[in-house]
């Protein structure tokens, strides 16, 4: 149950970092204008949907793999949140200086100067929520791998086991899941079922 319940987090916090990744990472008002730039314009959201997808994609059969790829999406969003508010002041207060000279020369026959951005703002006010959402994302699918590297345990003795795949405990023999299966191909059963629907096999 545990594993299961692990990679549907696992994947809901992948799909969580993509839309995340498409909603504003940082905005900025020109002329006026607001402007926002999605997470995917920038690199380190790029990186953030290249490592969720592997990660949601390794997760079954790769659950360490997936759990490195999974902490390397949480520490980049994170670093996305500062980093992307941080580029675009720096870009904005470059274009001030490149338009200083140009700013001089008008003030000296009284015209208004070029100001696209007007004042430069705090950090906070050129973040987008993106960012959060991608990062709120990493989390979901790294706890998902939590869950999923998490040992089952047998409901009779307790014993604790890493495989998704055993259907009896291998301490003592319990089965794992109270639905009965095939004899022949293992595939679960409805208690009203008389045949297998994957082999034909009589259950009855």
């Amino acid at each position: 149950m545990r594993a299961k319940l692990g990679v549907f987090l696992g994947v809901l916090g992948a799909l969580t970092v993509l839309v995340g990744a498409a909603l504003p990472w940082a905005r900025f008002t020109i002329f006026g204008l607001e402007v926002s730039l999605p997470g995917g314009l920038w690199p380190r959201g790029a990186a953030c949907v290249g490592l969720a997808v592997v990660a949601a994609l390794s997760l079954r059969r790769l659950p360490y793999i997936a759990a490195v790829l999974a902490l390397g999406c949480v520490i980049t969003a994170w670093q996305a949140r500062t980093q992307a508010p941080r580029d675009v002041i720096q870009r904005t207060l470059e274009i001030k200086q490149t338009l200083a000279p140009i700013n001089d020369k008008l003030a000296r026959i009284t015209v208004p100067p070029i100001e696209p951005f007007g004042g430069v703002g705090r950090r906070s006010d050129y973040m987008g929520i993106g960012s959060t959402i991608t990062l709120i994302g990493g989390v979901l699918l790294l706890a998902g791998v939590g869950l999923r590297l998490s040992p089952e345990r047998c409901r009779s003795c307790r014993a604790s086991w890493r495989s998704a795949t055993h259907r009896f405990c291998p301490a003592c023999g319990v089965a794992r899941i109270s639905r009965p299966h095939c004899g022949r191909c293992g595939e679960p059963l409805n208690k009203l079922f008389k045949f297998c629907p994957q082999c034909g096999q009589n259950s009855a």
